[in-house]
């Protein structure tokens, strides 16, 4: 197993204090960063830094990118579903980011972290899943109902004197709608 960077030897919250003076800085000055990290009493090299920085940036890229299509998701749908499927995008996301923290953790010899990485990850897919059935149980209940909706509409229609043609095109718009 290779050594842990000196950066994920860090302690948390000193760690959580670099990643935020990152994004403050638009991951860029390494140096003022080291320096600080040298006041707080740590000896950690500028490339480190940069190491660090790199891997740090592309993860918020990703989240950034999976938050990004979570949102979409929702925009594009106006419907009650929206809601379950946004939260379907948005637990992807979270399961998302913590196979990325993992990736991190892994590089630490620390059994603990990486067996409550584990159990976030597990956790988080459970929750995934169980959004998905939800999400799939709507639909199908949505086009259960439109179908029963079409059925009565049609039957009323065609007594009240419409043509088969004015009748099949409601049925055609009332179905859409479940599609």
């Amino acid at each position: 197993m290779p050594q842990p960077s000196s950066v994920a030897q860090l302690p948390t919250e000193v760690r959580t204090q670099l990643d935020q003076r990152l994004l403050a800085s638009g991951f860029s000055g390494y140096t003022d960063l080291t320096d600080w990290l040298q006041d707080q009493g740590y000896e950690i090299s500028r490339s480190a830094v940069g190491r660090h920085a790199s891997k740090f940036k592309a993860r918020m890229e990703r989240l950034r990118e999976t938050t990004a299509m979570a949102k979409e998701a929702g925009a594009l749908l106006d419907d009650e579903g929206a809601h379950g499927a946004t939260a379907v995008a948005l637990a992807q996301s979270n399961l998302i980011e913590l196979l990325f923290t993992y990736q991190d953790v892994t590089e630490e010899t620390d059994i603990e972290k990486r067996s409550k990485m584990i159990s976030q990850m597990s956790k988080s897919a459970a929750e995934l899943m169980r959004a998905e059935v939800v999400q799939q149980k709507h639909k199908a209940d949505v086009r259960s109902r439109a179908q029963a909706a079409a059925d009565e509409i049609d039957e009323v229609v065609r007594k009240a004197g419409l043509s088969d043609d004015a009748a099949n095109q409601i049925r055609a718009k009332i179905l859409g709608v479940a599609s």
